[in-house]
């Protein structure tokens, strides 16, 4: 979509909305709280409570950064959605080139 000083490409919007989205799908296919596995892996409880701990609270603040993803790649599919339509009701209101007549030809 054009307009007077700016450029919006479509795909591109419509690409990052995808990328940002599967970002989200790899991530949830991982969850980090379930890194550190069992206990008796780690030979001693509080090296493996400190790490589970650890992996537990960094599990949330992940889970809160993945909404926040979500929403940005949900507005972005709308946006790009709005482009497309905005330019589909202009071109189904053109006709004709309006600039026709006004070149020399």
């Amino acid at each position: 979509m054009d307009g007077s000083g700016f450029h919006v490409d479509v795909a591109k919007v419509t690409e990052a909305a995808k990328g940002i989205a599967a970002s989200i799908g790899d991530q949830r296919q991982f969850e980090l709280r379930k890194l550190p596995g069992h206990a008796g892996q780690y030979g001693d409880g509080d090296l493996y409570g400190a790490f589970a701990e650890y992996c537990h609270r960094w599990n949330d603040g992940l889970d809160i950064l993945i909404e926040d993803a979500k929403a940005i790649s949900d507005s972005l599919f709308r946006v790009a959605q709005a482009y497309q339509a905005s330019d589909h009701g202009a071109a189904t209101r053109l006709t004709s080139d309006p600039a026709t007549g006004a070149v020399d030809g």
